[in-house]
């Protein structure tokens, strides 16, 4: 042994630090065996305490694992090592392929400065990653890296040994994770308490746990789950809905915990709240930009025969369930999601042609729905549009054959503003008012009820008043009926024969010697007297 080493292992002993007097044994030639100058850096070593530091039964000596020559200490095979620890020799830590590994890998018995105090939990020496930030998690000061070991990222709180069990079967030992994490769910097969196996089903080993928010979809698009559980990749998109923690908190998935779609859709109006506040009634919640579902699904009894809207729609082009259109909608009661401020847009929101005007309907105070009172039925039949206002004119026209349809006479109807009606003459070319005298004044109106024909001014009503008496041969009773010898809408009596003919054909001839080109030549209509 060299001077130095024997100076220190004197200082030692005189301090009563170290008693080396029964570690070694005698030398051959009766001296002391030459101790090597590392011994004290590996007397300090973890492995070194451990083991020298047992007492009673259990002490041991240098010898105990060591064979002492003159060459001094050597290192020991595994076998020594499994020649005390039975069990653990049975399972321990799988060894990767190409890694040479044993006892003293983990456990450190070497002279190497600060790594002979590593802990023998020290997993990250060999399981190397660099995390977030450029840190690196990996071997001591002065130990070297094996780098092709698989990487891994401890990143729970508790120490590699919680979960891990390198001397024993299994080697992963499963944790109740319910035993730290304060964890009450039940997701995927219903179960009543959180258990390790669907921990890990999302929570991998030594992940991270927001690592956990991007794997549903491996179960849930195109993965094992049930089909009423599967969801369209179509579903996450950006802006918006990027993942399912967007609508799912994490550890509470049933959908009474998901989050409401007004807690990002605010201020979007609805069309009759009480009915339509929930939108997955209308919305499928993992398909939100597929097509909502139809209104019919609900409005069964509904069979609109209006035209469709330019979307194809045959509902929401008057019934928009957001209230797209301008000035629909007016704030909510108590301040929350503003409804929409009528059950439909209002007609003239696409009927914008003049005849369509709410100021050109051909009666005041009439609205849309004055005619159109079953919107959802189209356009009501035409043979009795009218009824509903017009009856008394429509029985009337009922005794006048030809006249039954209101638009032959009143063009422009239903929705044009009030226009003298067809002139009759146009249907009725042979019924020339009287010329003579009346061509100023007389209209078909003028003698007949508009919508019957009835005649309602007889010819005394203006001729043989007092202000107008009739003159001459009017007076005759025989004489007192106009239509005898007026055809009501022929010209006046012509001044031949042939009119008094028709009641006088064979004039006597004592009184009529030689015919007169004219009876009126003698018999005045106009003077009183023949």
């Amino acid at each position: 042994m060299s001077r130095r080493a024997l100076s220190v292992l004197a200082l030692l002993g005189a301090a009563g630090c170290l008693d080396v007097s029964e570690l070694l044994p005698p030398a051959r030639d009766g001296g002391q065996l030459k101790v090597p100058g590392t011994y004290l850096d590996a007397r300090l070593s973890t492995g070194h305490r451990a083991h020298l530091a047992l007492s009673g039964e259990r002490q041991l000596s240098c010898r105990d694992c060591h064979a002492l020559a003159d060459a001094g200490f050597s290192a020991q095979a595994v076998k020594r090592c499994e020649s005390c620890h039975q069990q653990e020799k049975e399972h321990h830590h799988p060894f990767d392929g190409g890694v040479a590994m044993g006892c003293t890998s983990c456990h450190v018995f070497r002279a190497s400065g600060e790594a002979a105090h590593i802990d023998p939990w020290g997993c990250r020496r060999c399981h190397v990653e660099q995390l977030d930030g450029g840190a690196v998690l990996g071997p001591a000061p002065g130990e070297a890296n094996p780098g092709h070991l698989p990487p891994h990222v401890s990143v729970h709180v508790k120490r590699c040994e919680a979960c891990h069990r390198p001397h024993g079967a299994p080697f992963t030992q499963p944790a109740d994770c319910g035993g730290c994490h304060d964890v009450n769910v039940s997701h995927g097969k219903g179960e009543k308490a959180l258990v390790a196996d669907t921990c890990m089903a999302c929570h991998p080993h030594h992940s991270k746990a927001s690592d956990a928010l991007a794997r549903c979809t491996g179960c849930h698009v195109g993965g094992p789950v049930p089909a009423k559980a599967q969801v369209k990749a179509a579903a996450l998109f950006s802006p918006g809905h990027t993942g399912c923690s967007t609508c799912h908190a994490p550890h509470a998935f049933v959908s009474e915990r998901a989050a409401r779609c007004t807690s990002c859709h605010v201020e979007k109006p609805v069309l009759a709240a009480a009915k339509h506040q929930d939108c997955v009634s209308c919305h499928q919640p993992h398909e939100p930009r597929a097509a909502p579902k139809g209104c019919e699904s609900c409005h069964q009894k509904l069979h609109p025969k209006h035209p469709v809207d330019a979307r194809g729609q045959p509902c929401l082009g008057c019934h928009p369930i957001h209230g797209e259109v301008a000035g629909l909608t007016k704030p909510s009661p108590d301040g929350g999601t503003p409804v929409s401020s009528s059950l439909a847009v209002g007609c003239g929101a696409c009927h914008q042609t003049p005849e369509l005007n709410a100021q050109n309907l051909h009666a005041r105070g009439l609205v849309c729905l004055s005619c159109h009172a079953a919107p959802h039925d189209g356009s009501p039949p035409r043979e009795h549009l009218c009824d509903r206002c017009h009856l008394t004119q429509i029985t009337s026209t009922r005794a006048n054959a030809g006249h039954q349809r209101c638009g032959d006479c009143h063009p422009g109807l239903p929705h044009a503003p009030p226009v003298s009606p067809k002139p009759c003459l146009d249907c009725h070319p042979t019924k020339q008012p009287p010329q003579r005298g009346h061509v100023q004044k007389l209209e078909c109106a003028s003698c007949h009820q508009s919508h019957s024909a009835k005649v309602t001014t007889r010819c005394t009503d203006c001729h043989g008043t007092p202000d107008a008496p009739l003159p001459g041969l009017h007076l005759i009773p025989k004489h007192a009926q106009c239509s005898t010898c007026h055809a009501p809408h022929a010209p006046a009596p012509g001044l031949e024969p042939k009119a008094c003919r028709s009641c006088h054909p064979q004039p006597s001839l004592k009184s009529h010697p030689t015919p007169p080109q004219q009876c009126i030549s003698c018999h005045l209509f106009t003077t009183g007297k023949p």
